[in-house]
């Protein structure tokens, strides 16, 4: 039985096989290169304050490697700078699902969060920053000012409860809107002023 040719295309076989692999691998090589080229193009225009523009090569550079946290907490900045906030915490939690110790996602969640009223949550990040830069000053200084405006919204929620709608109405716009630069966008807030106007029947206020 001859099986000089069974064994000759079977060495062929495993050469094509080696030379797949190989070839593969440049071709990964060339993918993470591209994709490292598109977020330091989104870096140049982040530098430039084009937004718009770095967020265009972010998502290029994401398009190519989904599993970078780097690429996705970038594009977070860029969205946070358009005042894209639900978008950017979006992105900043998946950055974090990709690492959770990337301190500068943390930060920018909590950003998202505190804009978007959501307290609670952005303490959270605040503080898991703490965890490991327990001297970060932004996380610090936030921290304290949610711990701040949480008692102020328990304060003005026990006012309502008692039915004094016009301190608990002062006591919201004195000491969480104005005193910690806050719009009537935040859910909660905006909520609880909504329920003093009613109850001191400023109707009008209601829908300036």
């Amino acid at each position: 039985m001859n099986t000089e040719g069974k064994e000759g295309a079977e060495e062929e076989q495993v050469i094509s096989d080696e030379e797949r692999m190989d070839e593969d691998d440049d071709v990964q090589i060339d993918v993470v290169k591209q994709a490292e080229s598109y977020k330091e193009q989104g870096n140049k225009e982040y530098s430039a304050k084009n937004w718009d523009g770095a967020v265009e090569y972010y998502t290029k550079a994401i398009d190519l490697q989904p599993d970078n946290a780097t690429y996705y907490g970038n594009r977070a900045a860029s969205q946070i700078m358009l005042g894209l906030y639900n978008k950017a915490l979006k992105d900043s939690l998946t950055a974090l699902e990709k690492d959770p110790n990337f301190t500068k996602a943390h930060l920018r969640a909590a950003k998202c969060y505190f804009t978007l009223g959501d307290f609670p949550n952005a303490k959270k990040h605040y503080s898991q920053v703490l965890v490991s830069e327990p001297s970060n000053t932004e996380a610090k200084t936030n921290v304290s000012n949610i711990t701040t405006i949480l008692k102020n919204i328990e304060t003005a929620k026990n006012l309502i409860q008692s039915g004094d709608f016009g301190r608990a109405l002062t006591a919201i716009e004195n000491d969480i809107l104005t005193q910690f630069s806050l719009s009537n966008s935040a859910p909660e807030v905006g909520n609880l002023k909504a329920k003093c106007l009613l109850g001191l029947g400023k109707f009008n206020d209601l829908i300036r």
